[in-house]
């Protein structure tokens, strides 16, 4: 597969769920990932998350916070694709309401790590981080 077939089939359903997660629901998030461990999550400013079951209570924990979710974009720096896991690293752009605060605008650099479960791309690995 290449590298633009694979952003067709991941890139949609990531951008909605970054909206969905950023106004407070964590279910299309969750829904990203796969079932099959390994699965890691190291998301800024918290501890890392190692299984599925602690992956989606950090989504819902962090979720909880979070309000009027918009604007998410991918600017895809790097895609590598070979058979059954793919890379994506590049920076996630989201304007989002933390604890009801204003609006603000994040920016994240992020390596993305995706495994192809029953035909479907689905993220085993998240490392995220503020950009400097």
């Amino acid at each position: 597969m290449d590298r633009d077939a694979f952003l067709d089939q991941v890139l949609d359903r990531h951008l909605a769920a970054m909206d969905a997660f950023h106004s407070g629901d964590p279910g299309p998030w969750r829904e990203l990932w796969g079932d099959t461990e390994p699965v890691t999550l190291y998301a800024p400013g918290r501890p890392p998350a190692v299984g599925r079951e602690q992956v989606v209570t950090t989504f819902a924990r962090a979720a909880a916070r979070l309000s009027r979710g918009s604007d998410a974009r991918v600017e895809v720096h790097h895609v590598e694709v070979g058979g059954d896991l793919a890379v994506l690293a590049g920076l996630e752009h989201s304007v989002f309401s933390a604890a009801d605060g204003p609006r603000r605008p994040q920016t994240l650099r992020v390596t993305l790590v995706y495994r192809r479960e029953d035909g479907v791309w689905r993220l085993v690995h998240r490392h995220a981080d503020a950009v400097p």
